[in-house]
């Protein structure tokens, strides 16, 4: 009991020391501040802050903190605004220090205009707390850079930072994102329709407890993390640029939006309950960009068209592509490996893996063998290319039971270009197994790194390189 009692007083003497030491180095940073003729920007706490008025050559900007702590945009349009911007410029004003440089004679009688500050063209005001806060920033510069500050009836000296407000606009602090509904939502199901030229396709992706399903029901088995991960994609879209507030008649034509590209809506059950409806429009590729909307508000946004590659996808990109590389890990016996230069083939004896026949002056590094058989588990096909003639397809890896049965053979041949646009840039190769007769398309890369050099070793050079080793000093 004594020793327990003696590591609390302990630990109560660090606490005590630690916050004696914080305090002293805060005062000390104070008071080298005031020696300096330095202050803060604000008298505010910056966590008070609950109203932000932006005053930006001619551009009035406004935005409040609601009562769930989230930023709204009030002028020049409402809307949400961008949390971490938002707390961002706030961390950027508390960061300020403000220098005087007048002597108090001089303070008495400032004529404003020779610093550019009777009628500033950028101010910033804070509210909170029952306080306001505001300041004025020139675009006239000091001897050394600085640029002019007014705060009441004080000059003042601030950083470039200050006077670099004015290339701010109101949309770096408006949000993008489309979809708002708060967290704890729950999808039901959403209804796609998708138009790219010739190609036009619809159907519905539906979520029961913790399983996705497509309807109409597609052929083939479906990957339930790429139906996911598409959900994901789709509630996360966020455009580049704000383009109108309204969209017209005439908009329709002008922007490509007559005949949409996709058009997915959303239904969910809400965080509070009740079951709603979001719908995100994306128009026809208009060069390298596209327009879009959702339900959420009447703005027409814009962005690049390359980023909605991996969103306008048909059923087709939902097919499990790792069914084809499942074999029982636990039967593999035999694995024969066919390099570009050289054949290997291992046996397992026990738990341990080695070379077949006593290779005498090889080494097996088993690690990279079963590195190898666990990389081929986590491989998943992208793509099933019926039209594909395969070039050069041989089998590179063969893997027996304890019988000598074929438990699992891959082959892969000579580089193709995808067929799918969203694999569209990538460098795939046909791939096929005996787990699935159909070729499939895979990332050469992740390919072509199953197959390690290194997986065996000359003996003689590895002891030659032991040899010739330095010394550690």
């Amino acid at each position: 009991m004594r020793g327990f009692r003696s590591t609390i007083i302990f630990f109560a003497t660090v606490v005590l020391i630690v916050a004696y030491t914080f305090y002293e180095y805060r005062n000390a940073e104070k008071d080298a501040a005031q020696e300096r003729g330095e202050s803060s920007a604000f008298n505010l706490k910056r966590e008070d802050v609950n109203a932000i008025k932006l005053f930006l050559k001619g551009v009035e900007i406004e935005l409040t903190r609601s009562s769930d702590q989230s930023w709204q945009m009030l002028k020049p349009v409402e809307d949400l605004a961008e949390g971490p911007i938002v707390e961002g410029l706030l961390y950027t004003l508390f960061s300020q220090k403000l220098r005087s440089f007048q002597s108090e004679d001089e303070s008495k009688n400032i004529e404003w205009p020779i610093y550019g500050l009777e009628n500033a063209s950028i101010w910033v005001e804070l509210s909170g707390n029952g306080q306001k806060e505001r300041l004025g920033i020139s675009d006239t510069t000091a001897y050394d850079g600085s640029f002019y500050v007014r705060r009441g009836d004080q000059l003042l000296l601030g950083d470039a930072t200050l006077n670099q407000l004015s290339a701010r606009t109101p949309a770096s602090f408006r949000s993008r994102k489309l979809w708002r509904e708060a967290d704890g939502f729950k999808i039901q199901s959403v209804d796609l329709v998708l138009a790219q030229g010739s190609f036009k396709r619809s159907f519905r992706v539906t979520k029961t407890g913790e399983t996705w399903n497509i309807d109409p029901k597609p052929a083939f088995p479906v990957d339930q993390e790429k139906i996911g991960a598409w959900v994901d994609r789709l509630l996360d879209v966020m455009p580049s640029d704000f383009v109108k507030e309204t969209i017209e008649e005439g908009d329709k034509k002008q922007f490509a939006l007559l005949n949409p590209s996709l058009q997915a809506t959303v239904s969910f059950e809400g965080s509070k309950g009740g079951v709603a409806s979001w719908t995100l429009t994306v128009g026809q590729d208009k060069g390298e960009d596209v327009y879009l909307w959702s339900s959420t508000r009447s703005t027409l946004y814009k962005t690049a068209s390359s980023g909605l590659t991996q969103l306008r996808v048909p059923q087709e990109a939902f097919r499990d592509g790792k069914q084809a590389f499942r074999f029982d890990i636990e039967k593999a016996h035999e694995v024969e490996v066919r390099g570009s230069k050289w054949t290997h083939t291992f046996v397992k004896q026990d738990s341990k893996w080695m070379l077949k026949d006593g290779a005498e002056a090889k080494e097996l590094d088993e690690d990279k063998l079963v590195q190898l058989i666990t990389n081929i588990r986590s491989l998943d096909a992208q793509e099933f290319p019926e039209k594909v003639q395969p070039v050069n397809l041989k089998p590179r890896i063969l893997i027996r039971d304890g019988q000598g049965k074929e438990l699992f053979t891959l082959s892969w041949g000579e580089e193709y270009s995808p067929v799918q646009p969203w694999n569209a840039g990538f460098k795939y190769l046909p791939v096929r197994t005996n787990l699935e007769r159909q070729l499939m398309g895979l990332p050469k890369d992740k390919v072509e790194r199953l197959i390690d050099d290194g997986i065996v070793k000359d003996k003689k050079l590895d002891t030659k390189a032991k040899a010739t080793k330095p010394e550690s000093q």
